[in-house]
């Protein structure tokens, strides 16, 4: 404001709401507002609007963060019945992985269906990555997961597939081995649905070599099984509903809304970055503590409206509150509150001359942090398909923590005090998260430090 003071005035209301008002407030938001359009904008155009758009978004910030977060009326989950057309729990469904259609040479059946899990997550709200096996990270052989019922016919079609392909196409085998059992050729003739490539389960990259394509990617092949009837995903989504239930509520997170959020505050940040370092370097009235704060700012307020009364020849005494409002609303129009150039230091040192300067002597800093910040903007996005893992979490710290870093880095002696903050912050976020997502699994706290550090994200996609 005081650079800007130095090329053009402002009005008194807006003198007012910036130097003199600690808080934000509607009312000088309007006054901000309505003076520069009717009265006398701004030096600088672009810092008027973003001084608005931060009036605005601290304004608007409690309201933005109470609104993220609340209890809502819980919803389950209902699917429309094939035979009877009753609304059945979607948690009720299992998943169907293999087929094994000669099953009876395994003590099964024709057509012996492998399930996933008893029990399915009770969202219809993001198909088709809400049907993700529950059985991933059982397959891995981790210690600290309860066993499913059908775990162990699970294991043993996979290792079986994994070993001998699918639909019994190698008959050159005179004999096979499924769970310990010898089984005489030809082996068996097993087929799938749809095997997810973030998925333990092998199958997703098997080729058919008679038609040379990999038939189980497609997602909307998956098939879900309630007692003796088989549905398709289209038939899940088509009949799907989701039901209140009276008595309960259950807390909501908007995580679009955080990650908007978050960019908001990133883009301020930035903004507020470039604002000071251009003051900074320009400017020398705060560092000899003579910004027009407080009492200075309303003796330099004092001083301006008197002179400009005695210009205009308006004698204050012999007015009331409300004509001498009107007479500087109409007269003097708003007022004029400048700053001499000898008040302030007259220099104009552009923001990209300062950031060339100090990009020739951080190159390699300032290049490693920019990709580090493309990587993990990168990564925050791919995430927000995952919202309920600690991922965006994670994702959100590090972006956050990198964008300081990579600005403080054009402060002189600021960069060693943030990159300690820059550390701090990505441990914490990376601790929350992995924290967060061994609580979901179930780890005990011995686990949890056998484990840490064992990244495999779609094994923990939608446990309970």
């Amino acid at each position: 404001m005081v650079l800007s003071m130095r090329q053009s005035p402002v009005t008194y209301s807006t003198f007012l709401a910036v130097f003199l008002h600690q808080d934000s407030s509607i009312l000088g938001l309007y006054h901000l507002i309505s003076d520069r359009t009717f009265y006398r904008a701004l030096g600088s155009r672009v810092a008027a609007a973003f001084t608005v758009a931060s009036l605005l978004l601290t304004l608007a910030f409690p309201t933005i963060m109470s609104a993220m977060t609340g209890y809502v009326l819980a919803t389950e989950a209902f699917v429309t019945g094939k035979s009877d057309r009753i609304l059945i729990p979607y948690q009720d469904f299992r998943e169907v992985i293999y087929v094994v259609h000669d099953g009876w040479r395994v003590n099964g059946t024709a057509d012996h269906m492998i399930f996933s899990s008893n029990r399915l997550s009770s969202s219809l709200d993001r198909p088709p990555n809400s049907l993700q096996r529950r059985t991933e990270a059982s397959l891995h052989g981790r210690s600290g997961l309860s066993l499913e019922y059908n775990e162990h016919d699970l294991r043993a079609v996979a290792r079986y597939v994994n070993a001998y392909g699918f639909y019994g196409l190698n008959t050159t085998l005179n004999s096979t081995q499924f769970n310990g059992k010898i089984l005489d050729g030809p082996p068996l003739n097993i087929s799938a649905f749809f095997l997810s490539k973030y998925s333990l389960l092998p199958g997703h990259y098997w080729v058919d070599p008679s038609t040379n394509t990999t038939p189980f990617q497609d997602e909307w092949n998956q098939k879900l099984r309630y007692e003796n009837d088989t549905y398709s995903l289209r038939e899940i989504l088509k009949g799907g509903k989701c039901q209140p239930v009276s008595d309960r509520y259950q807390w909501g997170f908007s995580f679009v809304q955080m990650f908007i959020t978050a960019a908001l505050l990133m883009v301020w940040t930035a903004g507020i970055w470039t604002m000071w370092l251009k003051v900074h370097l320009n400017s020398s009235t705060t560092e000899h503590g003579r910004a027009p704060k407080r009492w200075r700012g309303m003796l330099h307020l004092a001083d301006s409206i008197k002179c400009d009364l005695v210009a205009a020849g308006i004698d204050w005494r012999q007015l009331t509150n409300e004509q001498l409002a009107t007479a500087i609303k109409k007269r003097l129009k708003g007022g004029n509150v400048s700053f001499s150039v000898n008040a302030v230091n007259n220099t104009n040192i552009g923001i990209w001359s300062h950031l060339l300067k100090h990009f020739k002597v951080l190159k390699w800093w300032t290049i490693s942090l920019t990709l580090q910040l493309v990587v993990f903007v990168w990564a925050a996005l791919w995430a927000l398909d995952y919202p309920e893992l600690p991922e965006p979490w994670w994702a959100f710290f590090a972006i956050w923590s990198s964008l300081l870093l990579l600005l403080c880095l054009f402060i002189r002696g600021a960069s060693i005090r943030y990159l300690f903050l820059h550390f701090l912050l990505s441990v914490a976020g990376n601790s929350v998260a992995q924290l967060y997502w061994y609580r979901r699994l179930g780890f005990s706290p011995f686990l949890l430090l056998r484990h840490l550090g064992h990244h495999s994200v779609p094994n923990i996609t939608y446990l309970e």
